[in-house]
């Protein structure tokens, strides 16, 4: 199986979850931190939970959207391990992704959302919009761990034309307005996030992606999705199966992959036939195996 014949499983909704998740959290620090006086152990730890949840949420979507489209893995760096050949034949590529985000992850957060504009398509400029907000308060958290908010070069090299400093040496303080100004940053950040990932991947619908996995599996003018399941656009799924006019005359390989494809629909099925894997040839031993991949994650209901 050729790599452009792989459809693009890229899903909308998934995308948007880490950054949903991060919102909510952003939220509940911001409440905590509204809850009277805050002592000083835990206004730093408020503000480390939010960067913290801010870079989870960057490196969270960037793990799904790789996933869901690999070809955009950065091939810079890239080295696969023997004992990752050997214990991960069926997951290699989960392993690459993850092993990317882990090296990303040391990045500044500058590095790591122009990678995120750059791999997700987005246009260059959103990068710098994004990262000028939190500059700084990504600057500031790493003082607080490292250095005890003493400024210092790193400080002033990472903070940007927001630093509250201009020379090393200088004490900073992480007071209530601080915090409050910091968390109402990132949430600012990821709903401009959300707005472009939205934008940009609008038409990327569980339906789409699903029948984008159909034509993969049958080319026959034989096997149109509509003959044989039924959708509910708005709830986007599939919301039953059907038998389809031409089920009679079905190749043995095409009623191998409808007897997959309908059990990973409904679980138990009486009249699934039995898969031989050896009666399948190599290129439809490798679609095969693709889809059940797929299934690993996509649920079709």
């Amino acid at each position: 199986m050729k790599l452009n014949e792989r459809p693009n499983m890229l899903i909308l909704n998934d995308l948007l979850q880490p950054a949903i998740q991060c919102s909510a959290a952003l939220s509940e620090i911001e409440e905590e931190a509204s809850k009277g006086a805050l002592s000083e152990v835990v206004r730093h730890g408020l503000l480390v939970l939010a960067v913290a949840h801010f870079e989870t949420m960057v490196l969270d979507t960037l793990r799904c959207y790789l996933l869901a489209i690999p070809e955009k893995i950065p091939k810079q760096g890239m080295t696969v391990a023997k004992e990752d050949l050997l214990a991960h034949p069926f997951d290699l590529i989960e392993v690459q992704v993850d092993k990317f985000l882990r090296s990303a992850a040391y990045d500044g957060l500058s590095d790591i959302l122009r990678q995120f504009c750059d791999l997700l398509s987005l246009d260059d400029a959103n990068h710098q919009s994004l990262a000028k907000p939190v500059r700084e308060i990504k600057a500031s958290r790493n003082i607080l761990l490292h250095n005890k908010l003493v400024t210092n070069g790193a400080y002033l090299e990472q903070a940007g034309e927001s630093r509250r400093a201009k020379e090393e040496g200088k004490k900073l303080n992480i007071d209530r307005t601080y915090l409050d100004n910091s968390v109402r940053a990132f949430a600012s950040v990821v709903s401009e996030m959300k707005c472009l990932m939205q934008a940009k991947y609008a038409s990327y619908t569980k339906l789409a992606a699903i029948r984008r996995l159909w034509d993969f599996c049958f080319k026959s003018p034989v096997m149109p999705f509509e003959d044989f399941w039924t959708v509910n656009e708005d709830r986007d799924c599939i919301v039953s199966s059907k038998r389809g006019r031409c089920e009679d005359g079905l190749s043995g390989s095409e009623t191998v992959f409808l007897g997959v494809w309908r059990t990973h629909f409904n679980a138990y099925r009486p009249d699934l036939k039995p898969i031989y894997i050896r009666g399948l040839d190599e290129h439809h031993q490798a679609k095969l195996f693709f889809l059940l991949s797929v299934f690993r994650h996509l649920w079709l209901e």
